[in-house]
Parts: C-alpha cells; structure tokens; sequence
C-alpha cells in the first residue's frame, strides 16, 4: 500500500511542479519520509 501511494504522490507532485512551484518538490520529500517510516 505505500508503494501505491507513493506513486500517488509523484504523480500530484509532478501535476504541481507543471504549475511552476517549488513548494510541492519538498512537500514530497516530507511525504517520501512519511512513508518510509509507515513502511
């Protein structure tokens, strides 16, 4: 299940990185964290 969601995430971080922000880039780091631990 995190694989999933891992995969989730890239996807809407690269949807937002198409906007032009850099927010999101390290928004999924944080979030890539996360899910290591839950794994």
């Amino acid at each position: 299940m995190a694989q999933f969601d891992s995969g989730v995430l890239l996807q809407s971080t690269l949807t937002l990185t198409k906007e032009g922000r850099l927010k999101p880039k390290i928004r999924f780091q944080t979030t890539s964290f996360q899910t290591r631990i839950r794994q």
